[in-house]
């Protein structure tokens, strides 16, 4: 399933709505990113084949692998478009563990782990840490309660591990704030080399908001 996709199915009226206007608004040039939302549906137990969708999009089916580049290209294209989700509505993907829970709660536990992974994909790639960690924790226990404990592990593992960036990008932003309070004043200057020395070593770092932060 396209990322594109995932996020179209998770996401509920009110951001959906916003979604679709900033992509109608931002794609004057081109109707494709609009019409690529606009046919996926946005059930989650429901998946679509990429050449459908190709079809539903331009009308006639694809003819050879240079027509799917051309639609994985624009599925990528629109899938950037959630940036305005994630600066403008950060926990958007969080009402989804309600529906989760409920799944859970219910009994219909292959529809709570379908959710769960797709919630999962979509928060690992935007870095959207505490929705994932949250989710971790459901998939965690759901093994725990299956008596699998080296699955559970590995989701407790992940958890440790965000945990870790997540402090990380606290510390970096105590770290600009004090520097941006401090500007103008003499010890501002004061090791100077040594404090552009620490920002560098965030450069390589694995997380898009450490790297930009630095």
């Amino acid at each position: 399933m396209l990322l594109i996709e995932k996020v179209i199915k998770l996401l509920d009226e009110f951001h959906f709505s916003q979604f679709r206007e900033h992509v109608k608004h931002y794609s004057v040039r081109s109707y494709y990113p609009l019409a690529l939302v606009d046919v996926i549906d946005r059930r989650a137990d429901v998946e679509q084949d990429s050449e459908g969708l190709y079809k539903k999009v331009y009308g006639d089916p694809p003819n050879g692998d240079r027509d799917m580049k051309k639609f994985f290209q624009l599925s990528h294209y629109t899938f950037k478009f959630t940036g305005f989700l994630a600066r403008n509505y950060p926990d958007y993907l969080q009402h989804n563990i309600t529906r989760i829970q409920q799944f859970i709660n219910n009994g219909d536990l292959t529809a709570a782990k379908r959710l769960s992974e797709m919630v999962r994909d979509v928060a690992e790639k935007i870095e959207d840490f505490d929705t994932e960690i949250k989710i971790l924790s459901i998939l965690a226990q759901q093994e725990v309660l299956n008596e699998s404990g080296k699955d559970a592990l590995k989701y407790y593992e992940r958890i440790d591990r965000l945990l870790k960036l997540k402090s990380g990008i606290n510390e970096l932003n105590n770290f600009v704030l004090v520097q941006l309070k401090d500007r103008g004043k003499e010890e501002f200057n004061f090791d100077l080399d040594q404090k552009l020395a620490y920002l560098e070593g965030f450069l390589e770092s694995e997380s898009f908001a450490k790297r930009m932060l630095a």
